[in-house]
Formats: C-alpha cells, structure tokens, sequence
C-alpha cells in the first residue's frame, strides 16, 4: 500500500506520484532519482507533487532511509527550505516526528541544514524523549530546535498522541500534555532525564494529576526517581486550589437595593 496520502479537494496525482512515495519507503535512490527527473518533465502538473515531495521525505524518514532523506532535500532545496522556514500547520512534522522517534540525529541534522528552526508540531522532542534517544534530545536542545519544557501543539482539531485522558477526568475532557521530563521518566530513561534536569527541566510538571516522580515510582524507576528526588522532585502533584464558595450574608450586610423587573 502506498504510504502517499492525497490531501482533501485535492487532484489525484498521476501514477508517478505514487512510486515515487513508494520508492522512497523502501529506500531506492535510483527510483527516487529516476521520478524526480520525471516530475520535471511534468511541468504543467507541478503543483500536483508537492505533497508528493513531502509525503516522500516522510516516508523516507519512517523507514529510517538517511541516505533518500538526504538526497530528496539536496534535489528540491527550495521546495524545503520553504516547507521548513515557513510552514503550512503541520508542514514537514510528520518527517520531523520519525526522525526523532527513530532517534536519528542524522536525519535532524539534515532538516535543520534544510532550513528547519523549529520542531513543527513540538512533538518530535517528546517522540526522542520517551524512546529514550538522548543524542537526539540533547541535539535539540543545542540547536534550539526544541525548548526543554515545550508541550505538544496540535492542529486543525488533529489528535494529539500526548494529550492524556484520565478515568478521574469528566469524559471527553484532556489533561495538560505532559513535558518530556514526564514522559522519559514515566519510560525509565535515566539517560534523558539526567540531560533534561541539566537543561533545567520543570522537575515538578503535572499531567494527569501525576508528576515525574510519581511517574518513575510507579514504574519502579528507581534509579530516574533517585535523580528526580535529588533535583526537588515532588510524589505528589499540588492540590487544586479550592474556589471560595459565595456569601450570601455579606450581600445581605450591603443593603443593596435591586430592581424589579417588569411586570
């Protein structure tokens, strides 16, 4: 099955398009290199590849293919650097997402040599943090690309794999997405987390009514618990300040005068 998937109201592309997604999946420069000649050639059907060059790289990417990765934003630079620099919502997150799940620094490196300045959908650090890739972590963090308390954004409604839900919550209702100290000390990533405190992580973070700690401890991480506690790590999250309740007394002791409504 191909790994292209046609954006809404849009005109289906020709066969090419497809194979060339396809090719990129499985890692063939030739085949990349060999559609791309043939792309422009196609000169009238240009606007047709776009999401074709991205869904490319993404798939590329997925399959932890550098080498196509690297040569796909070497062949269209400007296509890139415009996906990159000025993105459409969500523009080039999903190649930025595998990468960093997959851990490849290389891979980043070459979307940030491509014009990338900042993680798209700001999940890709959570991504290298709860697979525990501190290379790619710290690569991040020194690039700038990602911040070290950043939460995850979503767009146009899109599902936000970091937005947890909790049997305590009312239904339908989404916690605050967790940082990636939380998440890498809910995976037991000791490595991460220590990089993450370096940076100056919010040691006390709360989702789902939990913080890392509490986390690490329910995963008898002790080890990332033995960190987290030593860098002021809380168990238990703050209490929810609790609303004042309304005195109707004190309204009463104003006297005020309130008018009747209309008959």
């Amino acid at each position: 099955m191909s790994a292209f998937i046609p954006q809404p109201n849009s005109t289906p592309p020709s066969a090419s398009v497809y194979e060339l997604v396809d090719a990129a999946a499985i890692g063939s420069i030739d085949a990349v290199e060999a559609l791309l000649a043939v792309r422009k050639e196609m000169g009238a059907e240009r606007e047709h590849w776009d999401g074709c060059e991205l869904g490319a790289l993404t798939s590329a990417a997925i399959g932890g293919h550098g080498d196509v990765v690297k040569f796909l934003l070497n062949a269209e630079p400007a296509f890139f650097a415009k996906v990159f620099s000025k993105p459409r919502p969500g523009w080039g997150a999903e190649a930025f997402d595998a990468a960093a799940e997959r851990g490849s620094v290389e891979m980043l490196q070459l979307m940030c040599e491509a014009g990338l300045t900042t993680d798209p959908r700001t999940g890709g650090f959570l991504l290298a943090s709860a697979h525990g890739h501190v290379a790619a972590v710290e690569f991040l963090l020194v690039s700038k690309v990602s911040s070290v308390d950043q939460l995850k954004k979503t767009y146009g409604g899109a599902p936000n794999q970091f937005a947890y839900s909790s049997a305590h919550t009312k239904a339908g209702s989404r916690t605050k997405c967790p940082t990636a100290l939380w998440v890498a000390s809910d995976a037991g990533h000791s490595d991460v987390v220590k990089v993450l405190l370096k940076w100056g992580a919010d040691v006390n973070s709360v989702s789902e009514g939990q913080t890392p700690l509490g986390r690490a401890i329910a995963g008898d991480h002790g080890d990332v618990a033995e960190m987290l506690i030593a860098a002021g790590g809380k168990a238990d999250a703050p209490a929810a300040k609790k609303t004042a309740k309304l005195d109707i007394g004190k309204f009463s002791a104003l006297n005020l005068k309130f008018a009747k409504p209309p008959p």
